[in-house]
């Protein structure tokens, strides 16, 4: 097994808290006996955590944008250059072998 992974993290914000625990989502997803811990001022994933990357950045990433449901475009071009979709996020799915859907 290798090294286990250290994030730093403010456990009291509550994203960095859910961003652990998503990680260590993934982690479990590759490796059954991944854990996690918290630390004073990290995160610790003790899993074969470069398998873990590696399935990570080979994974295939679909991103799901809405065509032009909700696009507040009333046809002027006042504005030609403003891209519509600027600022949104947008459901992705992680494939083979995560399997996951993040909706935000």
């Amino acid at each position: 097994m290798s090294e286990p992974m250290r994030v730093n993290v403010d456990v009291t914000n509550p994203g960095q808290f859910f961003a652990c625990c998503g990680l260590l989502e993934l982690a479990d997803r590759i490796d059954r006996s991944a854990t996690g811990f918290f630390e004073p001022g990290c995160f610790v994933i003790d899993a074969d955590v470069s398998h873990v990357l590696q399935a990570l950045f080979q994974c295939d990433v679909i991103v799901e944008a809405k065509d032009g449901a909700d696009d507040e475009e009333d046809g002027s071009d006042d504005e030609p250059d403003v891209d519509a979709h600027r600022g949104r996020t947008y459901p992705m799915i992680l494939g083979d072998p995560f399997h996951l859907r993040l909706d935000w």
